[in-house]
């Protein structure tokens, strides 16, 4: 697990290990590695760089079959990323390592199938698998929509404790351009029912922050991310 630096406030601190206390009493234990230093992760980003130019300095990204967090060397650590993170780990233990990275890839994941194309020089019919080409393009993404869904509930959770106003007009658009913009390759595009989500997850969130007591549909690990930080947040004031 990462530990806070020297450039953190007292706050944000308390707050990270906050987190991060919450995700190893569920065995979330993440290796954490700068992206600069990582091959695997320089190679995402040349391949990224005309459609995400920020891919290496602003975006963390998990790949929970490695165990691993890949962060930019140029941020500090944020207690809010690490929790929305989790969530990725938590739902690759929730529907299997290979199930989730293939859900959250798709159909973008089909596009190396056109590899088989090679087998033209034994059965010319093979040429067909070129047209596995096509799943590189910017499609909707289903299933990776409703994982982040799920991970920017929790982003916003963690924002709403600390002030900001998750049902703001200005709030939702900044919510909806990960959807729709290119930082998630375009993962919806006019998906009438975004919104609608997108406004629920928001109140949702704002619920969960501002009621100690509240069970509804949150799930047990985000009311220990909830209470856990809110603690941690009030003990610093």
């Amino acid at each position: 697990m990462a530990t806070a630096n020297d450039t953190m406030t007292t706050r944000d601190m308390l707050a990270f290990v906050a987190v991060s206390d919450v995700m190893l009493a569920h065995d979330l234990n993440p290796k954490i590695v700068e992206k600069q230093d990582s091959w695997f992760m320089k190679t995402c980003g040349l391949f990224l760089r005309p459609f995400n130019p920020e891919f290496m300095t602003r975006y963390t990204t998990t790949i929970p079959f490695l165990n691993t967090m890949y962060v930019p060397a140029s941020n500090d650590p944020s207690w809010r990323t690490f929790a929305h993170e989790s969530i990725h780990c938590l739902q690759a233990r929730r529907d299997g390592q290979l199930k989730f990275a293939l859900k959250y890839m798709f159909p973008q994941c089909l596009g190396p199938l056109a590899i088989l194309a090679v087998g033209a020089i034994w059965w010319t019919p093979m040429l067909f698998a070129l047209a596995f080409l096509a799943a590189f393009a910017p499609w909707p993404a289903k299933w990776r929509v409703n994982y982040e869904l799920e991970a920017y509930r929790v982003s916003a959770i963690m924002d709403a404790i600390v002030g900001h106003n998750v049902r703001s007009p200005e709030y939702l658009s900044y919510m909806r351009n990960h959807y729709t913009g290119w930082g998630y390759y375009k993962m919806s595009w006019n998906d009438s029912t975004l919104p609608i989500r997108i406004v629920e997850g928001m109140i949702y969130a704002h619920t969960v922050a501002h009621t100690d007591s509240y069970l509804g549909d949150a799930t047990p690990y985000e009311l220990q991310l909830t209470w856990a930080v809110k603690n941690a947040l009030e003990g610093a004031a």
